[in-house]
């Protein structure tokens, strides 16, 4: 029995080692994991086997295997993840094992199927994409509110574990054997009803929240479309007043000059010259563009903003431009803000051809960005409203026939957008 044990001990650890992999962007550490097994696991396997307990090791391996073997993830973390997945795994196993207790009453043959079915859990992780995982798991974590998380994982383990303790309840100790079946078979269906309701209450609360988050960047850009509108009624205001006075200054340069005072003409005329660069100090083309990324710049402190190319594209709609590149510099900006090790730099580079406008924004990064079917991976508080600023870009191309590309190289992240005059083509 000792050999079943072990081989069954050996893969569910495993199989908690790639769901934690692929639901995550952990690393293992060889080394770690090395000194873990020799000088950790090793003697307390010993010491267990030798005193006939070796069932408690069941209880921890996983998670002081995970603990200390893994990097890049915080450990509240990980606790949770081990002990979600060991719940799921308690619970498909503990409704096998309560049926099988009907049908094999041998302990070897239980121990097999024991074993068989932590081999096909193993199995289906192995098959199953990173990418699908990494998803499913992402969403459950930022989208579920964490006294539902707690819920389930305990309800989780309470079924579990009144299940398998009817499945070693002798059906002797019953007077009557039908209550015996009536029990066995109202777990069974306790579970298989948990199994289906849970996933769909799960999707429900996951979209609705999801969709929740949605409207607030939505209406947080309907704010900020209404902010840089009032940005160019001020400075349209401004430069209709630098005309209207122009003729006044016109007539106060020229006597400076008639009365050869020339120190004060250059410094009324630089003067002016501020006044003429805090309207127009960016100059894309589009008014509304110039309006938005002049605002960032000034949040956007101790950071290189360089602009290359114009953008006179009339088919784009003013409050697409406000997403875009809103979005791309917000993302940009906060990016920035948090490196250590290189220069903070932002470049916005524009192409306008006849029928299609080509968009790149990129930035530098302290580290290189992991990237997943298009979008960015990563475990960090601020993933919902980077991902969330990504699919609001998107749905405005899209409007366009156009595309959203993104890539990191060389500790530079870069966005490129190619938007399409689709009355044109």
């Amino acid at each position: 029995m000792l050999i079943f044990f072990s081989i069954e001990l050996i893969i569910s650890t495993i199989s908690c080692t790639i769901f934690l992999i692929k639901a995550t962007n952990c690393k293992l550490n060889c080394k770690r994991v090395l000194i873990y097994f020799l000088f950790i696991f090793s003697p307390i396997y010993l010491v267990l086997a030798y005193f006939d307990i070796l069932s408690v090791l069941s209880l921890f391996t996983s998670y002081t295997f995970l603990l200390f073997s893994t990097e890049g993830l915080s450990k509240s973390r990980i606790v949770y993840l081990v002990t979600f997945f060991q719940s799921i795994v308690l619970a498909i196993t503990s409704s096998v094992i309560l049926i099988e207790s009907i049908f094999v009453q041998e302990t070897i043959y239980k121990s097999i199927i024991d074993i068989i079915i932590a081999f096909v859990i193993l199995l289906t992780l192995i098959i199953i994409s990173k990418e699908y995982i990494y998803s499913k798991i992402d969403d459950f974590l930022n989208f579920i509110p964490n006294g539902l998380k707690i819920l389930i994982v305990i309800s989780l383990y309470i079924i579990s574990f009144f299940t398998v303790d009817l499945s070693y309840i002798s059906k002797t100790e019953f007077t009557n054997q039908y209550w015996y079946y009536f029990l066995e078979f109202s777990f069974i269906l306790s579970l298989i009803a948990f199994c289906v309701i849970y996933p769909i209450f799960i999707s429900s609360v996951t979209s609705k929240n999801y969709y929740k988050k949605i409207s607030e960047i939505a209406n947080e850009q309907s704010k900020k479309q209404f902010h840089y509108y009032q940005k160019l009624l001020e400075k349209d205001k401004l430069l209709r007043e630098f005309k209207h006075n122009y003729k006044n200054q016109v007539i106060v340069l020229k006597a400076y000059l008639a009365k050869g005072n020339i120190t004060s003409a250059q410094n009324y005329l630089s003067d002016s010259f501020d006044f003429i660069n805090e309207i127009s100090d960016i100059q894309t083309g589009n008014y509304i563009l110039d309006v938005l990324i002049s605002d960032k710049k000034q949040n956007a402190n101790g950071i290189d903003i360089e602009i290359k190319g114009h953008i006179s594209a009339g088919f784009i709609e003013p409050i697409d431009i406000c997403t875009i590149f809103g979005n791309a510099l917000d993302n940009a900006i906060d990016a920035c803000q948090k490196i250590k090790k290189h220069n903070k730099v932002i470049k916005i580079n524009i192409q306008e051809n006849a029928n299609t406008v080509h968009i790149c924004i990129s930035n530098t990064v302290d580290e290189p960005v992991r990237i997943i079917n298009n979008s960015i991976s990563t475990t960090k508080p601020d993933k919902v409203n980077h991902g969330l600023g990504l699919y609001s870009i998107n749905k405005s191309v899209e409007k366009y026939n156009g595309s959203v590309n993104i890539e990191c190289n060389n500790n530079v992240f870069s966005i490129n957008i190619l938007l399409v005059d689709t009355k044109k083509t």
